[in-house]
């Protein structure tokens, strides 16, 4: 029986890099897109009270998590930036979508007044929708390509390095946001609960994200000179031996698997999927060992 690897081995199985982009799409999408809406003065007109401007945020939110959903499918990063266009039709549908919502909590669900508002909405989407897209696809591919870089470029440390840069991104959303909400036209745009919630919630996730992503890389990067040092009684790092099939063990930190020259080896006389049996331990993962924290420890047949 192998032991629980700790947590700087164990890929990430509710918070995955891919669930927090969409998170971060959706949260920023509903902070700026409403500030922009409201910054049209035509679709301003149209929006009364907070349940209204409410409708609108979570309508963006929506679909841009979609397009979150959407862009980070591809395993290659050449495609998922390709899909962000799909902001663009996404921006006109939002628009509709969001006519449609106001007028049905406004007037009620009828049936002329829905069909209406959905052309008039598909003629303003292609208007203002449409370029507002254009805005937010090319922000947006921001969170979306860090994810698909995780998968792109596996290692033990992607996740908390895109925890890091999404959060960043977040942070630069929410504080966006909140800066247009404090320099609006106050004569003008009405201050809304929506306005001041979507970017305190982009703000807080983006900073527990960017925390939590730096610390554990800090975390490892620790607990990687330790072993090196040979401060671990169940962990050591040897040289790889010229040969060796460890194609399925990943990098301990971002890099190319074929430049890493060492190997992280738990101190265990069998191993399991994922981890492969070696002569002195299992391989957990591939370090390079022209870092500054060399290892400490005789070289066994990795």
């Amino acid at each position: 029986m192998i032991p629980t690897p700790p947590h700087h081995l164990s890929p990430p199985t509710l918070l995955t890099p891919t669930r927090v982009a969409i998170f971060a799409l959706a949260a920023a999408g509903g902070a700026l897109g409403l500030e922009l809406v409201f910054r049209i003065e035509i679709a301003d007109s149209s929006l009364h009270g907070d349940r209204d401007a409410f409708a609108v945020a979570l309508c963006t939110a929506l679909l841009s998590a979609l397009l979150g959903f959407i862009a980070t499918r591809p395993k290659k990063l050449g495609a998922a930036m390709a899909l962000t266009s799909l902001a663009i039709p996404l921006g006109a549908v939002n628009t509709a979508l969001s006519l449609v919502v106001v007028s049905t909590l406004q007037d009620g669900p009828k049936a002329e007044s829905l069909i209406f508002c959905t052309g008039i909405g598909l003629l303003y989407g292609m208007i203002f929708g449409a370029p507002l897209g254009v805005v937010l696809g090319a922000i947006f591919a921001i969170p979306i390509g860090s994810a698909v870089n995780t998968r792109a470029m596996p290692s033990h440390d992607g996740a908390d390095r895109a925890f890091s840069t999404i959060g960043a991104w977040l942070l630069a959303a929410g504080g966006a946001a909140l800066w247009l909400e404090l320099t609006r036209d106050v004569e003008r745009i009405p201050a809304t609960v929506a306005t001041e919630v979507f970017p305190i919630v982009a703000i807080a996730g983006g900073a527990a994200l960017f925390v939590g992503g730096v610390l554990g890389r800090v975390a490892r990067a620790f607990w990687a000179r330790r072993i090196a040092r040979g401060e671990s009684p169940d962990y050591r790092i040897v040289p790889a031996a010229p040969g060796a099939d460890l194609t399925s063990v990943l990098p301990l930190r971002r890099a190319i698997p074929e430049l890493c020259d060492g190997v992280l080896v738990r101190l265990d006389p069998a191993g399991a999927p994922p981890y492969r049996a070696m002569r002195y331990g299992v391989a957990c993962a591939l370090v390079c060992l022209d870092q500054p924290a060399r290892p400490s420890c005789e070289s066994t047949n990795a």
